[in-house]
């Protein structure tokens, strides 16, 4: 049977080549061109909480306003219960930005992407998965994917520098928000427990 961390590996690789499939350039050059416009890059944490825990706060798309660095405001638009729209606004690296995504809850977190992309396909897309690695702890992965403008290439190496900080940095703010949310969950059941009446079971008429 698998460890847990391969099966977290596993994870990474399928969403490593899900987000850098993209239509390949009709020549060498052009697909070389397209090489250096992408960037896809991802981050882990481990979180000892039970995997639904992670879930509750992860499906939350408001939450992307209390832990993405890059984002100053959200508005969300959900559709279904699995679907939706978001609007941010904020500042990647001190520039302002705003733009709106498309996302899918599934059963291990939430994918989103640009909702309305160039013809020439998305810019912009990531998520999280959360896969469970014991009865109270989960593995969390966080994945973007970019493809930066022409005049963007040159400073290539520091907005992955920056991605990479700011990546990780929401993570540790969203196992905060995780395990504040799972604790405060566990004394609202303990405080139920003990005050609920003891009610004597039924049985049948003497």
């Amino acid at each position: 049977m698998p460890s847990s961390m391969s099966c977290v590996k596993n994870v990474c690789n399928r969403l490593l080549r899900t987000v850098r499939e993209r239509e390949v350039p009709a020549s060498q050059e052009k697909k070389k061109a397209a090489m250096l416009r992408d960037i896809a890059a991802t981050r882990l944490i481990e979180v000892f909480c039970r995997q639904e825990d992670a879930l509750a706060v992860i499906w939350e798309i408001q939450n992307i306003e209390k832990t993405e660095v890059k984002a100053d405001a959200v508005q969300v638009n959900k559709q279904t219960e699995h679907t939706g729209t978001y609007k941010v606004r904020g500042h990647f690296a001190g520039i302002p930005w705003h733009n709106e995504f498309a996302y899918v809850l599934h059963e291990q977190g939430f994918h989103s992407t640009e909702a309305h992309p160039p013809a020439s396909g998305a810019r912009i897309q990531g998520g999280f998965v959360a896969v469970a690695t014991g009865e109270q702890s989960c593995t969390i992965l966080h994945y973007e994917q970019y493809v930066l403008p022409q005049w963007a290439v040159p400073l290539k190496p520091l907005i992955v520098w920056y991605l990479q900080w700011s990546m990780q940095k929401e993570l540790h703010d969203l196992r905060a928000i995780i395990l504040e949310r799972a604790a405060k969950d566990m004394t609202q059941s303990n405080v139920l427990e003990q005050s609920s009446p003891l009610v004597p079971k039924s049985g049948p008429p003497g």
